[in-house]
């Protein structure tokens, strides 16, 4: 595949592919920063280290749980609309590029055997774009 070629088929989405890139690497932070809260609540209750309020890091812990799953659910909605929308561009210039064929290049191919091909393919592209 041409750099060029995916480059083209990129763009249009490097503004929502920028803003998802953003929402996984916060959902990385708060996954990485609860432990750190657990451990403090832990060493509150243990009587080591410093001592922090348990009522805050609880409720910080619950806060960084309900952030992480409202950032989960919009990156996993933003991701499978691009990539569906990624997809559907690849059919799009996919069935131009068959329809800019000859006709004898269609009548001495069996018949659907293209259609059949390209629709598989795709549909592994999609599965892969949006697992």
């Amino acid at each position: 595949m041409d750099l060029q070629f995916l480059r083209s088929i990129l763009a249009p989405h490097r503004g929502r592919l920028l803003r998802l890139m953003v929402m996984l690497l916060l959902e990385a932070a708060i996954a990485l920063s609860i432990p750190w809260f657990a451990g403090r609540l832990g060493g509150y209750f243990f009587g080591e280290g410093q001592h922090y309020s348990p009522g805050l890091l609880t409720a910080s812990i619950l806060g960084l749980l309900g952030a992480g799953a409202g950032l989960r659910m919009v990156s996993t909605w933003l991701s499978g609309r691009t990539s569906e929308e990624i997809v559907a561009e690849l059919r799009s210039r996919i069935f131009a590029q068959l329809q800019a064929l000859p006709i004898l290049w269609h009548q001495g191919e069996r018949r659907g055997s293209a259609i059949a091909l390209i629709s598989w393919d795709l549909l592994r592209l999609s599965n892969f774009a949006t697992d």
